[in-house]
């Protein structure tokens, strides 16, 4: 692990990449941060070997360059991404860099755990869209994410929307929510997996936690088993 850390990264485009993809690169997905202040349950970055690297973000030259070269390559659109992005303290600029550049789009996946004065800055004024993390419709329901985030986020995403700011949600389907309307409608697992044309295997998995990202045909399923909307599965 200690010669790990004395490896030098370097963020660039290879020759190949561009080859393939220039005229074809339509949106950046750009991970600027490994870092982030929450530690949810679900998350996918777990901390494997790339998290023990000693570089855990990339330097703003890099990353200007970078987002320079994809739009060169055709790229219009780009979301910036982490760990959490507002944890990357040249966003800001790097948001005004995209734009000055001639990206028609740009937008963030954010927790929402930032600083109030996070918004007001001029610079983050001039984003297209931000898209909040939120996996439940209340504390209960949200804990997955850590206890007190709801009542954070929410904070977060009230002035965001007071500021006209484009408010985007997006969360993960979890047992919470499916239970939820199960037991509101006195329907045990083995009635809905009959009802939804769902295996129980399948439906106790999800209601377990097991399957934390359910296929989302099989989402309609149990959305209409339940006489609900997919939408009310995760809202």
């Amino acid at each position: 692990m200690h010669q790990l850390h004395q490896l030098k990264i370097v963020m660039k485009i290879d020759k190949q990449f561009e080859d393939i993809f220039r005229g074809k690169l339509y949106q950046v997905f750009m991970y600027l941060i490994d870092r982030c202040n929450l530690s949810c349950e679900q998350c996918l970055y777990k901390p494997n070997l790339a998290f023990q690297l000693h570089r855990k973000e990339i330097p703003y030259n890099e990353a200007k360059e970078l987002l320079q070269k994809f739009y060169d390559l055709g790229a219009s659109k780009v979301t910036f991404m982490g760990g959490e992005p507002t944890l990357y303290k040249e966003l800001p600029q790097l948001i005004n860099d995209a734009k000055e550049m001639g990206y028609s789009y740009v937008r963030m996946d954010t927790n929402g755990i930032f600083p109030k004065e996070f918004l007001d800055d001029k610079n983050v004024r001039k984003i297209d869209e931000i898209t909040f993390s939120l996996d439940g419709y209340d504390e209960k329901t949200n804990s997955i994410r850590g206890v007190g985030v709801f009542k954070k986020c929410t904070e977060s995403i009230k002035k965001a929307v007071k500021l006209g700011y484009m408010v985007q949600i997006t969360c993960c389907i979890h047992k919470g929510l499916t239970k939820k309307y199960r037991e509101k409608l006195g329907v045990s697992q083995d009635k809905l997996s009959k009802l939804a044309g769902v295996t129980l295997h399948t439906l106790t998995k999800i209601e377990t936690g097991a399957t934390s990202d359910p296929r989302i045909e099989t989402l309609k399923k149990i959305a209409k088993g339940l006489s609900v909307s997919v939408d009310d599965l995760i809202k």
